[in-house]
């Protein structure tokens, strides 16, 4: 019994993209220098997965190597990313042959805060081409997302970065990336 290894209790995803208004009352090229510019982005705001703690052998000698050990303490501590996410000390190892009180899932990992955003200039050169600069920003404000912890009783239950590749469930940890792309409409 307990949580859904899938249960994220809480998320919020928004995408939004502002066509900046053009001015008015400006000469030429400053004009077609001040016009044609959007902002667009992905944020995403969410709560972290559930953590099962598990022992790594089969304490109950069932067969099966996800025995749970028994949770004797206040597992929560002060978030300090060098430190452990969970107090180690407030697990303890079974009886042999006995099941641990510790329920599935019962802890939540760290969460994603994650903001993308692009900046689009977009300029007519003739009547059918367009030439558009963009600058696309990931985790634009430079954001520390952790992986969670290991789970496994005795690891010391460290955080680590999350990895360089997008992915819903574990998210986007990268340090800020910028990369610039030049497009030719026609």
């Amino acid at each position: 019994y307990g949580r859904s290894d899938f249960d994220i209790r809480h998320r919020f995803t928004v995408t939004y993209a502002w066509r900046v208004p053009a001015p008015t009352r400006l000469p030429g090229w400053l004009h077609a220098l001040a016009s044609n510019w959007q902002l667009n982005g992905i944020t995403t705001l969410q709560s972290g997965g559930p953590l099962n703690i598990t022992l790594p052998f089969d304490n109950s000698g069932t067969g099966e190597f996800r025995d749970r050990p028994n949770l004797v303490g206040d597992a929560h501590v002060t978030f300090n990313p060098l430190g452990p996410y969970l107090n180690p000390a407030a697990f303890a190892q079974p009886l042999p042959g006995t099941y641990g009180n510790l329920r599935r899932n019962t802890f939540s990992g760290p969460g994603l805060n994650d903001f993308d955003m692009s900046f689009v200039k977009s300029q007519q050169i003739s009547r059918d081409w367009w030439l558009r600069l963009r600058a696309e920003f990931f985790n634009i404000w430079n954001h520390p997302n952790f992986a969670s912890p290991s789970t496994t009783f005795g690891s010391g239950f460290r955080l680590t970065s999350t990895p360089d590749s997008f992915n819903p469930y574990f998210g986007n940890g990268s340090p800020r990336n910028v990369q610039l792309v030049a497009e030719l409409e026609f």
